[in-house]
């Protein structure tokens, strides 16, 4: 598994479900991203996200790909050093694997 999520809360505002939480970042980094399964992490919304923006690295921007549902979004890491140069395939670098300050917030739509 390369990137995962763990949910730290979420709550429906009536329209739409709001999710945050922490990303976590082993193995080996894919090309084009790693998918990034929210419905594993025990997301209530199975729809695309609208909005997905996570924080942590000074040195790495993430950008979220969205995929057909929840399931299949891709998360791509780019180096801030490199003009946003994405992260070469192969193991994540010392200064991201493992680390537990990654947080995101992500918006679902609420399916009927």
């Amino acid at each position: 598994m390369a990137v995962s999520a763990t949910i730290t809360d979420q709550w429906d505002d009536g329209q739409r479900y709001h999710i945050t939480g922490i990303l976590t970042f082993s193995g080996s980094y894919t090309t084009g991203g790693d998918t990034l399964d929210l419905g594993a992490a025990g997301s209530e919304s199975r729809g695309i996200p609208s909005v997905f923006i996570a924080v942590g690295r000074d040195a790495y921007n993430f950008k979220y790909i969205i995929g057909v549902d929840a399931q299949t979004g891709l998360v791509k890491v780019v180096a801030n050093a490199t003009n946003e140069a994405e992260l070469a395939a192969g193991a994540y670098p010392a200064d991201l694997s493992g680390l537990t300050d990654i947080v995101y917030y992500a918006v679902l739509p609420k399916l009927q």
